[in-house]
């Protein structure tokens, strides 16, 4: 999810009710994003399908927030009023797992695997790690054997 789109519509026309882990762009996605597209994961519980989406939750547009500081302007609109993701999800009819430190992301993520539903996974992160840009997940892909 985030600003190139992300649509659930058309992740199941291409997989059909194969399991997905939904990603964004940069690999990740933000609590932003996902903020701007919620609504999907009811189409999601409406139609059955069993995707699983990873949500960096840090309170921020820490994209934006990052490029403003780098580009030398004041910080504005970037703070995000939190939403308890988990809590969406179940109230949409999804599974919804959080994982707060490194020890509970392998079972929050591997519980979301093992639901048929739909599933949200909330990892809280820090709000001061700078989001990793483009070129760099990039160039981090090419050397990593597939």
């Amino acid at each position: 999810m985030g600003a190139p789109g992300f649509r659930i519509q058309k992740f199941a026309e291409n997989v059909g009710n194969a399991r997905i882990l939904a990603i964004g762009p940069t690999g990740n996605v933000c609590d932003g994003g996902v903020a701007m597209l919620m609504a999907e994961v009811t189409t999601a519980v409406q139609h059955n399908l069993p995707i699983k989406i990873v949500i960096l939750r840090n309170n921020s547009l820490s994209e934006v927030r990052f490029e403003q500081q780098d580009l030398g302007n004041p910080t504005y609109g970037c703070d995000l009023v939190p939403i308890d993701f988990v809590a969406f999800a179940k109230a949409c009819g999804a599974d919804g797992f959080c994982c707060s430190t490194a020890a509970e992301v392998r079972p929050a993520i591997t519980a979301a695997l093992r639901t048929s539903k739909a599933a949200i996974v909330e990892a809280i992160v820090d709000p001061e790690e700078p989001p990793a840009k483009p070129e760099d997940v990039q160039a981090n892909r090419r050397g990593v054997p597939r």
